[in-house]
């Protein structure tokens, strides 16, 4: 594919691209070659497939803390890596037929230095262009961000029930704490589509409510897949808010929770486990001790770090808390 990249035919460049884009970011190495792509004459078929390979290959999940650091391969000219993706991009960002793409592409990379032109193209009469930066400065994140909050809010307080406002909460909601200012536009969304506004509260300001707190009730499959997708596209940002809802459920403020609710934790058990196992734990914390063990459970085998923990209190003098761990060890343990 790498080969492919230089063939002399433009058809066979194009594809090749587009074959290393599918790879995901198991086709990191491939960045300075890629990088290499864009330079000289290039039709803008070719152009697009290799930008949106680049952010393909380098995608940087939503406020991950892990930075790729992909390898070149051999004889790959230094300018390479993804610095050099970057700043090919952001150049790009000039050019009225690939701004688009290069937008897209930076959003995945998480490229911050590129937040201040995507901020400025949010006034572009372009309606692709605004939405293109729109969606990259919130995947990208960060304070650096803040700028496309009243862009969102200005769209979520005309916008009906329907595709745009799920767009519109969606990328609100992934911003998280920086998007505070759009939660009087959300709380007024609520009276057009109250699963999507709640949700994208909940992200918003985690420690305040739980989205079935905030009037999301249902526990359909389809809830179970519009709050997992959140999750996932959230990433690490998510982790504040599985510690919220751990604390929640231990402490007995959760409320009643649908099934889909523990999706949370159980996408982010690393950050959720140790709250749930202090609780446990907590020979002052009376009832939470209960609360907590029984949340592990839950969580099953994805709460499989609090087994020492468990396995402690199955062993420990009172009965109660015994009969307690023992069960929620039974559903944490893996099957044989």
């Amino acid at each position: 594919m790498i080969d492919g990249l230089k063939d002399e035919s433009a058809d066979v460049r194009r594809e090749a691209a587009r074959c290393l884009g599918r790879l995901g970011t198991g086709g990191a190495f491939a960045i300075p070659e890629l990088v290499a792509a864009l330079g000289g004459q290039r039709g803008d078929d070719e152009s697009v497939a290799v930008i949106e390979a680049m952010g393909l290959v380098g995608n940087t999940p939503s406020g991950s803390r892990r930075t790729p650091s992909p390898q070149p391969s051999p004889g790959v000219p230094g300018e390479g890596g993804k610095a050099g993706a970057e700043g090919k991009l952001i150049g790009l960002l000039d050019d009225p037929t690939l701004r688009v793409y290069a937008a897209e592409a930076l959003g995945r990379l998480g490229a911050a230095a590129a937040l201040p032109k995507l901020a400025g193209m949010l006034e572009s009469s372009d309606r692709d262009v605004q939405w293109a930066a729109a969606r990259a400065m919130v995947l990208i994140g960060g304070e650096g961000a803040r700028p496309v909050v009243p862009f969102l809010i200005r769209r979520l307080e005309v916008a009906p029930r329907g595709r745009e406002l799920y767009q519109l909460t969606w990328l609100a909601g992934l911003l998280g704490p920086v998007a505070r200012d759009a939660l009087p536009a959300l709380a007024e969304a609520r009276e057009r589509d109250t699963e999507l506004a709640s949700i994208a509260m909940w992200a918003v300001d985690p420690e305040a409510a739980m989205p079935w707190q905030l009037g999301y009730t249902a526990d359909r499959d389809c809830d179970l897949w519009l709050f997992a997708d959140y999750i996932e596209r959230m990433g690490a940002r998510a982790d504040g808010a599985a510690v919220a809802m751990a604390e929640k459920m231990a402490n007995g403020r959760a409320g009643r929770a649908p099934s889909w609710g523990y999706h949370l934790l159980v996408a982010r058990a690393d950050s959720a486990v140790p709250v749930l196992v202090a609780a446990a734990r907590d020979e002052s914390a009376g009832r939470n001790r209960v609360r907590a063990m029984q949340t592990l459970g839950r969580m099953g085998t994805a709460a499989k770090g609090a087994i020492p923990a468990l396995k402690e209190l199955v062993a420990g003098a009172d009965p109660t808390l015994a009969a307690v761990a023992r069960e929620a060890l039974q559903a944490v343990l893996p099957q044989e």
